[in-house]
């Protein structure tokens, strides 16, 4: 029988089950017509989105995060996937935006300071990745991301503009 003629948890079950066994072929026209279905169902989507990472379709997994993010549907590894591909696909500004975001929620997670100083760097906006790594550092120094971040604030000075705001160095 064609996908069509399949209920919902059939899809959605079949497709999950093609996804796990690594059938990409399978899962992702599976999932998408489970998502044509019930496009409510956040299940149906995450499930997609990682069917098309797997396929290496990776505008389509960002779409379906896209979709996903807003109704506070994604796990911290959800998010920290879909930044990511965000920051891959050169949506730096979106990125910051979900970063921010994350930070509100994990205000100690030094990994999010990192890649929101990358981002920000990634923009141009030198001041405010500097700022950014001074907030990361502040948590550990001297940790290993910690002392990733110390390196990225000292690349960052270097190439800082003179015309750009001064910019405070707290001991490290």
């Amino acid at each position: 029988a064609g996908l069509a003629s399949k209920d919902f948890n059939t899809l959605l079950n079949d497709g999950y089950a093609a996804y796990k066994k690594g059938d990409y072929l399978t899962a992702v026209p599976t999932l998408e017509q489970a998502v044509k279905v019930n496009p409510r169902d956040v299940r149906a989507r995450r499930y997609l989105a990682y069917a098309y990472k797997a396929a290496d379709q990776i505008g389509e997994a960002a779409s379906q995060f896209d979709t996903l993010y807003p109704l506070g549907a994604l796990g911290s590894q959800d998010t920290s996937i879909y930044i990511d591909m965000l920051l891959g696909s050169g949506q730096h500004e979106k990125a910051s935006r979900v970063l921010e975001e994350a930070i509100a929620k994990s205000p100690g997670t030094q990994e999010l300071y990192l890649q929101l100083a990358n981002a920000q760097a990634a923009q141009n906006e030198i001041p405010k990745a500097i700022q950014t790594c001074n907030r990361g550092i502040a948590i550990n120094p001297r940790s290993v991301v910690g002392q990733q971040l110390i390196e990225l604030r000292k690349n960052l000075m270097t190439t800082a503009k003179p015309d750009s705001a001064p910019v405070e160095e707290p001991g490290a």
